[in-house]
């Protein structure tokens, strides 16, 4: 999502077993440590758990994502990069930056940047990236604070589909923003070849969206082929997703949905 996201590669630490739901209390918090996770080279990059799919051609990808107060995460107190966030995103394999995004981030401190402006307030957004090449020049994929501007109760689609000569991300119906079909056809090296469903985090003790007692829903996902149809995603039921890079973070496949899965912070009761 940010300059320094990186496309999830391999799957840690995986979920056995399923919690039971106590009682709600007062969320977890810690004062910030740092980074979560590091890429083979040592440096810094965000932690992830969710689901990838699609196949190289893909023109789109939809979901449903929950938001209420109570899958709102905490994020780690003092000062350093924090952000949390849910997002669905086509991307390209040229690079982390080959990215177009639309959902719901929380931030403070370096973790926000000038064009949201919004600090330790779930707002909606969307983000687009590129990398460096010979016709397009390089753009960090940063967020950017949507028109819908500030979250609300609700689950909302989210999505990014291409109609004519145009990509558009939009949220609950309503476009937010939209690309010209080279910016990702064009100025990604294998244009679009992969749909992703996410939650995010940068330091290590910011909490992942939804808590043991609300977990955060994603449902009905599909991604659109190049002709233009819908794909539905599809895992076992009750599996565990495929990308959980921290202990912490929790992605889970309903028990009666292939296509749907929760996702939340065993430090958030």
């Amino acid at each position: 999502m940010r300059s320094f996201i990186a496309v999830p590669v391999a799957v840690a630490l995986l979920f056995v077993g399923f919690l039971a739901h106590p009682a709600p209390a007062l969320a977890w918090s810690h004062s910030c440590g740092g980074p979560a996770s590091y890429d083979a080279y040592g440096d810094p990059i965000s932690s992830f758990s969710g689901i990838i799919d699609g196949t190289p051609g893909l023109t789109g990808v939809r979901a449903k994502i929950e938001w209420s107060t109570s899958v709102d995460p905490t994020l780690c107190s003092g000062t350093g990069t924090s952000f949390s966030s849910s997002w669905v995103a086509v991307v390209g394999d040229g690079g982390p930056w080959e990215i177009y995004q639309v959902g719901i981030d929380k931030c403070h401190n370096t973790g926000c940047n000038p064009d949201n402006g919004v600090v330790d307030r779930a707002y909606y957004f969307f983000a687009y990236g590129r990398e460096e090449s010979s016709s397009c020049q390089a753009i960090a994929p940063e967020p950017i604070k949507a028109p819908m501007g500030l979250t609300s109760a609700g689950s909302y689609w989210y999505q990014i589909y291409k109609n004519g000569f145009y990509y558009y991300a939009r949220i609950a119906g309503s476009q937010q923003d939209f690309r010209i079909d080279t910016a990702l056809e064009t100025c990604w090296v294998d244009g679009p070849t992969g749909a992703q469903y996410m939650t995010e985090l940068w330091d290590l003790f910011d909490q992942n969206p939804g808590r043991v007692a609300d977990q955060q829903f994603f449902s009905s996902a599909t991604w659109t082929n190049s002709g233009g149809s819908l794909v539905s995603v599809y895992r076992p039921y009750s599996s565990n997703c495929e990308i959980v890079d921290l202990s912490s973070m929790r992605c889970r496949v309903a028990s009666n949905l292939h296509d749907s899965w929760y996702t939340w912070d065993t430090r958030q009761p």
